[in-house]
């Protein structure tokens, strides 16, 4: 697909922001003014824009993975934090 998300997204990053904000986070109003005008600044360098795409693209790399390991424990400490309005992550470990 490449370049074509990168294309979209570069030439409205606007318009890419503005998605409906249960889009980019499950609390409603946590993306400040400040926080938005950053990421604002940010998506109008295109290095920006290719490494977000290029992180979904990682996905499939990713649930590869998770599949070969499922079972397995860590040998190393592990410091996991949560707030009580985080989503349950089941059978991750």
């Amino acid at each position: 697909m490449k370049p074509f998300p990168e294309t979209l997204i570069g030439n409205s990053v606007e318009a890419y922001l503005n998605l409906p904000p249960e889009q980019w986070c499950a609390i409603e109003d946590s993306i400040t003014s400040e926080a938005y005008a950053e990421y604002l600044r940010c998506f109008r360098n295109s290095q920006t824009i290719c490494a977000t795409c290029l992180d979904y693209r990682g996905i499939e790399f990713d649930l590869k993975h998770d599949d070969e390991n499922r079972g397995c424990k860590l040998t190393c400490p592990v410091v996991v934090l949560w707030d009580g309005k985080a989503t349950r992550l089941e059978g991750r470990r």
